[in-house]
């Protein structure tokens, strides 16, 4: 809420748009959307310069929270949540 506020009160706020070619999904991609949604994925991280990441909204909370407490390393936290939700 902060965040929007302070973009809200500033006067100028500027941004860049830039527009990708459009993607043309292969007869393997039609049939498998999860396919498709990864290569777009890929393809949109490339296009910003930034890594592919896995993580879930759920994930996002629960490293906000381990922050908030001061634990060590957040981003590992979520890979122990999901080896101990996977052993059960």
């Amino acid at each position: 809420m902060k965040l929007l506020w302070l973009t809200l009160t500033q006067v100028q706020s500027s941004c860049e748009i830039e527009f990708l070619p459009v993607y043309t999904p292969s007869t393997a991609e039609k049939e498998d959307p999860k396919l498709y949604a990864n290569n777009v994925r890929q393809l949109m991280a490339k296009a910003l310069g930034i890594p592919v990441s896995d993580y879930t909204y759920d994930d996002c909370r629960l490293m906000t929270r381990a922050k908030q407490m001061n634990l060590p390393c957040a981003p590992c936290l979520v890979e122990v949540h999901r080896l101990r939700t996977k052993l059960g």
